[in-house]
């Protein structure tokens, strides 16, 4: 028999095919210890209800789950004991905590009755993209409790609704929503508010939180609560985000920058005493002075360069209410980088941040459009690692059209548009088209998917290439052909 020592005079232990509570004390330390009370079951599992194997049945499966929920709670474990707990049990044929998240979250939204089988299918791909990114952070009890939520929390679906929402009725809370054909994201999204089980938190986190795990939600919020948690040590403060403890999560930042207690008390004060949801965005405009010292802490942290990093200056429109962007975040899955608070950075994807409902692409922030393009280049050169540039790259269409020259000088340069800006103003002059901003993107989507050759002709390029060719910064038109 295993024995998990739980608190004081009370152990839980794991036989073959059962799992025990018993009351003991130490008659004597030199004697084998005896028990006041025959051992008694406080739950009773048989093997196929903790061993995971596919032919368990999902009443089992959600027994177990809040038995292991239940132990854990009346008996206040501990992060580490509660781990332990689950790995001789729930988890016990799984190779790590993500792998068995997902498949007990899996198999309980199968069981949740509210969903019909469209809206399980679509909402287990919003969870698998969750559970991959995200599951690494959560904590033992916040992990239960999703599940629990997964199988139980109701879900009203109906088109009458003007708008979705998560409300705190009854042990799993209430659903509301329209029709969810094109809706699952959002759906998503109050899901991860139901995770927490009927815990309370503060609306500005709630929101943060849910917007986070499903990818949509407060742009304006999930910015904040980035550059926020930038300040600090954003890893440790996403987990606990995710796992809502709001107190660890200001400790954090205020070690981090202990002469801004003063500022940061401020901020808290405000956020934590939002009251609705729906106050959060017109608490942020009546408080400029929230962002205002935010960035006082970035220039004292890295100086006036702060001012330079396209990925703060992008937050800061965010923050302000520049509808023109939104996050795409789900691209930080192409590759095993780690996932941080960041909005997001092209460190981790070319495409992270879209920019959207303009018909001129080059306004407001577009010497930072271009430190990023200018940044995805650089690093796509410096991964191919080669001097021939091959078409699959970005990079060989963009020296291409611009010439060596010109080409050297857009990477080099610490104001890359000015070159585009000639450029495009050679090209307006002979009446052909631009090169645009989404041109680039489109470039650097197909260069990471490795199919340049075909997005190539969706752009501008082969079209002034057809026209054009440049010579040290000069253009001159290609004679054309008489027929």
């Amino acid at each position: 028999m295993q024995e998990i020592c739980i608190k004081e005079n009370i152990c839980l232990y794991k036989g073959k095919n059962t799992l025990s509570i018993s009351d003991h004390y130490i008659v004597d330390k030199k004697k084998p210890r005896q028990f006041i009370n025959n051992i008694k079951n406080f739950v009773k599992w048989e093997d196929t209800a903790y061993k995971s194997t596919k032919d368990q049945n999902q009443h089992d499966i959600l027994k177990a789950i809040q038995n292991a929920h239940d132990i854990i709670s009346e008996f206040q474990l501990s992060e580490d004991k509660s781990e332990k707990l689950l790995k001789l049990t729930l988890f016990y044929n799984f190779s790590s905590k993500e792998e068995a998240f997902l498949y007990y979250a899996l198999q309980c939204v199968q069981k949740n009755p509210s969903l019909n089988e469209r809206e399980k299918k679509a909402l287990a791909e919003e969870i698998k993209i969750k559970i991959k990114t995200f599951g690494k952070y959560y904590n033992t009890r916040t992990m239960l409790n999703a599940l629990l939520e997964y199988a139980n929390v109701p879900i009203n679906i109906d088109n009458n609704f003007c708008k979705t929402c998560f409300k705190h009725k009854g042990p799993y809370g209430l659903i509301e929503c329209k029709e969810t054909e094109d809706n699952i994201k959002i759906l998503n999204h109050e899901l991860s508010h139901a995770e927490l089980l009927g815990n309370k938190i503060p609306h500005f986190y709630s929101e943060a939180r849910a917007s986070y795990l499903s990818k949509v939600g407060y742009a304006r919020v999930r910015a904040m609560m980035t550059l926020l948690g930038n300040l600090g040590d954003s890893e440790q403060i996403l987990k606990h985000l995710i796992n809502n403890e709001i107190d660890k999560i200001w400790q954090n930042i205020v070690n981090h920058n202990p002469n801004f207690q003063k500022e940061l008390n401020e901020i808290r004060t405000i956020l934590d005493n939002i009251k609705f949801s729906k106050d959060i965005i017109n608490k942020l405009k009546e408080n400029p002075q929230i962002l205002k010292n935010i960035l006082k802490m970035y220039e004292a942290k890295y100086g006036p360069i702060y001012k330079k990093d396209p990925i703060i200056m992008l937050l800061k429109e965010i923050c302000e209410g520049d509808l023109s962007y939104e996050s795409k975040d789900y691209l930080i899955l192409e590759n095993d980088l780690e996932v941080t608070l960041h909005y997001d950075a092209w460190d981790i994807s070319m495409d992270t941040i879209i920019q959207r409902n303009s018909i001129n692409p080059f306004f407001r922030i577009e010497k930072t459009w271009f430190s990023i393009i200018q940044a995805a280049l650089r690093k796509e050169l410096a991964l191919n690692n080669s001097k021939e540039l091959s078409p699959r790259s970005a990079n060989y269409w963009v020296q291409k059209i611009m010439g060596y020259p010109l080409y050297y000088q857009f990477l080099k340069s610490n104001d890359p548009i000015q070159i585009l800006t000639y450029i495009n103003n050679q090209l307006t002059l002979k009446g052909y088209p631009n090169l645009m901003l989404e041109d680039f993107k489109i470039l650097l989507d197909a260069s990471i998917e490795k199919n340049v050759s075909l997005k190539i002709n969706s752009t501008n390029f082969p079209k002034i290439l057809a026209n054009f060719e440049w010579d040290l910064g000069y253009t001159k038109i290609r004679e054309k052909v008489r027929r």
